[in-house]
């Protein structure tokens, strides 16, 4: 008698399959095995280790894999420099901060040379659109020379300073007002005018940032990482943000940051990509081309010191900055909290698990839900992998953050005064109803960006 088997039983769909392999490699490249809990020998030092379900497999002997190599690069030129600026001075400028703190300066000589830096690439880039401009006029009717003055109105316009511009449209205070009261009564702590608007978005993160030449306060809050946080945890989130809006960090003023982001488009721009085109161009037109990309070379490469420069010099008030938004965050809502706050910044690849898990299992719990079982799941072995992880010198939440380390020494180095701010319970409870409504567009939000951008689907 014969007999026969579905297809679909031994053969799942392609794409469910294709998700499946990738999650899995992306997990082993985070350290990460799905298996259950099993021993394994360290590499370095052969202790038995005891691997959880789920979470990264270390060695808390030797250390072995406390922090999985991410190959993270600097997401912009100015991320890059700033790293190299910030492996010089970080012991130097937590040591200042800890003896002297808020007594440090805040005008110094440092700053006014920055000024002085930036004001001539703003001159630079006004000369450039005069000139552009005097030639088309002036040399009319002359082909050449009004085709480089457009060259330069061009140059002058691709790099003309540009401030920051809103990528999503603020919360009404009318439908959050719970969520604006929380923040505006933090707000009136430092007598500081009220933000302008606050943004609830999908990231695992939280910034602040001043728009359009009123400087209207922007506060961005990640729904991810606020879902996870308790009510302190979350004052002391905001504190941090708001304090950036009264430390007068000069790399967020319109004028100090956009002469840096007008150096780095010039540099972009001008830097050419090889010295010797063989694709594009003929042989005779390729030769040609090599003095050409060696001047341009050249001058990239003045810029790039230019940039530099200013980096260097903004780099030690931008480090400042952050200290004193730590400080403010401590006096607001209390030590235990911002200690607690900052370890939690730390579980975003536990973040980056939770979406990959939510993709790979469609019949999962929500996105969110999914993220907040597996933060309440966390083993205590794990918790203290991030512990080690936050004292590691090399550890930080970006390029411009000091290490984890430092932040840590200098909030200890602080006062624990009760928390000027003490969130009710009551008040927690309606902001958490108040942005669960966004909750569900978000997290179809996040998965999307993460199947487009890192999935390439």
């Amino acid at each position: 008698m014969g007999w026969s088997i579905r297809s679909d039983a031994f053969h799942p769909d392609v794409e469910t399959l294709k998700m499946s392999i990738y999650f899995k490699r992306r997990l082993l490249e985070m350290g990460i095995d799905m298996e259950k809990k099993k021993q394994l020998s360290c590499p370095q030092c052969q202790e038995i280790i005891i691997k959880d379900h789920g979470f990264v497999a270390w060695c808390d002997k030797c250390n072995w894999n406390v922090k999985p190599e991410e190959n993270k690069e600097p997401k912009t030129l100015f991320e890059k420099i700033y790293l190299k600026a910030g492996k010089r001075s970080s012991e130097k400028m937590l040591s200042l901060m800890i003896q002297n703190g808020e007594l440090l300066p805040k005008v110094t000589f440092q700053k006014i040379i920055t000024l002085c830096f930036s004001a001539l690439v703003h001159i630079l880039s006004f000369g450039l659109l005069l000139s552009g401009i005097y030639l088309i006029i002036a040399m009319y009717p002359f082909i050449l020379p009004m085709l480089f003055g457009l060259l330069l109105v061009f140059i002058a316009w691709a790099t003309r300073p540009i401030g920051y511009k809103l990528t999503a449209k603020p919360l009404s205070r009318e439908q959050f007002p719970v969520t604006y009261q929380i923040v505006d009564e933090i707000s009136s702590l430092f007598n500081t005018k009220k933000v302008y608007g606050i943004i609830i978005n999908g990231e695992f993160n939280a910034s602040f940032a001043q728009v359009g030449f009123k400087r209207k306060k922007i506060m961005h809050l990640g729904l991810p990482l606020i879902s996870i946080l308790k009510k302190q945890e979350l004052v002391s989130l905001i504190s941090h943000e708001l304090a950036h809006g009264i430390n007068g960090d000069l790399n967020r003023s319109i004028f100090i940051g956009s002469a840096m982001s007008t150096l780095s488009r010039w540099y972009q721009m001008i830097k050419p990509a090889r010295l010797y085109e063989t694709l594009e161009f003929t042989a005779i037109i390729a030769l040609f081309m090599i003095p050409v990309n060696l001047f341009l070379l050249l001058v990239s490469k003045l810029i790039y010191m230019y940039l530099y420069c200013i980096c260097q010099l903004d780099w030690l008030d931008s480090q400042r900055a952050e200290y004193m938004a730590d400080n403010h965050a401590v006096m607001i809502s209390g030590k235990d909290a911002k200690l607690a706050m900052l370890d939690k910044l730390h579980l975003d690849s536990l973040f980056d698990f939770s979406i990959q898990k939510t993709i790979n299992n469609p019949n999962s719990n929500p996105l969110l839900d999914e993220f907040q079982n597996q933060v309440a799941q966390i083993p205590s072995k794990e918790l203290e992998r991030i512990r080690r992880l936050n004292l590691m010198s090399n550890s930080k939440l970006d390029v411009t953050h000091p290490p984890t380390v430092n932040r840590i020494s200098y909030i200890n180095s602080l006062k624990d005064n009760p928390a000027k701010y003490q969130l009710t319970d009551e008040l927690y409870n309606h902001f958490i109803v108040e942005i669960s409504s966004l909750r569900s567009n978000i997290e179809k939000k996040i998965i999307n960006d993460y199947k487009k951008n890192v999935l390439g689907w």
